[in-house]
């Protein structure tokens, strides 16, 4: 991957996508909608009762635990059944 660009991860450290856009334009508006989401989502959290740092730290746990192999295309993707 170029230096400009960027792998978008999850918290858990999956790749999800490329983004094939320069690091200079990676500014502003994304970070701006990305605080929209999280406070929609600690929002509704709260409002449900769910504690978002125990369901955080659960997922990426999970996600730690994966097994990953890599394809022949150099991908690596999870080996295991495992839905989430």
């Amino acid at each position: 991957m170029r230096d400009d660009l960027h792998a978008v991860r999850d918290s858990g450290g999956e790749h999800r996508r490329q983004v094939d856009v320069p690091a200079s334009r990676l500014t502003g508006s994304i970070p701006s909608g990305n605080s929209d989401v999280a406070i929609y989502l600690l929002g509704l959290a709260e409002m449900t009762g769910v504690d978002m740092q125990d369901e955080i730290e659960a997922k990426m746990a999970k996600n730690t635990a994966r097994i990953y192999q890599r394809l022949p295309n150099g991908v690596l993707a999870k080996s295991n059944s495992d839905a989430d």
